[in-house]
């Protein structure tokens, strides 16, 4: 077997600098990402790599520019109309980052962003993708900020004519048992939210979560449905992936940054979650 690599963009700085998120496609093949800085004001770009037969023309959709957001961190999300969304580390009216949306109309997307959501204290520095609910509502995490300065969960809720310009925090991690400065989430078929939290105080190795959705809402209190004590892994960075299996409770797998046998890491896998698939 002869194993290949084409290299479709090798990124100059004007057209953006330090892509650290992943990729997304769409039906067409054409792809979609951003890069952390470089663009056309140093601050980050979104861009698409339009599919042409075998080859892909570059194409920069956005530069932004420090108070439309900074540093965009994670992979886009789409919906069904083909919208891009996005969050950005910092940047925005408070320089405490960004929710964005890049609309398409047509076969074109917009020239301009609508930023959807600047944080303030309330919530700061999201630093993992969005996810999206059946109904078109937003859900993400930042990493500092809330009541404790220990990081949310938020919701940005779809009003049917757009969204809502103040995000709802679920959580407010506390930076005790329940963990502090979460990191991605990942949605079951009932709604309920799993992620990961960073190392703390409270706890050193970091955990994994549920928080529940209930008739009237999310439960404000997370589940800790692990913590880790080094010698299974430390640092849980990346997000969590579920199985499917046929019993409906889907297992969660993830890795860790650190800790394990030679402290180089771990990939894990938690039985019993109660993820609904």
């Amino acid at each position: 077997m002869t194993v290949t690599l084409n290299t479709l963009v090798s990124f100059n700085g004007t057209d953006g600098r330090g892509p650290a998120g992943g990729l997304i496609a769409n039906n067409s093949g054409d792809l979609f990402g951003t890069t952390s800085t470089g663009g056309a004001f140093g601050f980050g770009t979104v861009f698409e790599l339009v599919k042409h037969g075998g080859s892909y023309t570059p194409t920069t959709l956005f530069s932004f520019d420090g108070t439309d957001g900074s540093g965009p961190v994670g992979s886009l999300i789409a919906d069904s109309k083909g919208n891009l969304f996005g969050v950005t580390s910092q940047g925005g009216a408070n320089n405490d980052g960004t929710v964005f949306e890049i609309a398409k109309h047509g076969s074109h997307y917009d020239s301009s962003l609508t930023t959807l959501v600047s944080f303030d204290i309330a919530a700061t520095h999201p630093t993992a993708n969005l996810i999206m609910d059946a109904d078109g509502n937003l859900f993400g995490t930042t990493f500092d900020g809330g009541q404790f300065n220990q990081g949310t969960v938020f919701e940005i809720l779809n009003t049917g004519s757009g969204y809502a310009s103040t995000p709802t925090i679920l959580v407010n991690f506390m930076g005790g048992t329940d963990g502090e400065n979460p990191r991605g989430l990942i949605m079951d078929a009932n709604g309920n939210l799993f992620g990961t939290t960073s190392p703390g105080p409270f706890s050193p190795f970091g955990t994994v979560f549920e928080i529940a959705k209930t008739p009237s809402g999310y439960d404000g209190t997370p589940t800790t449905l692990f913590s880790f004590d080094g010698t299974d892994g430390a640092v849980p960075v990346g997000s969590l992936i579920a199985d499917h299996i046929t019993d409906h409770n889907g297992d969660l797998f993830g890795t860790t940054f650190l800790g394990g046998a030679s402290n180089d890491g771990t990939v894990f896998q938690i039985n019993g979650a109660g993820f609904f698939v």
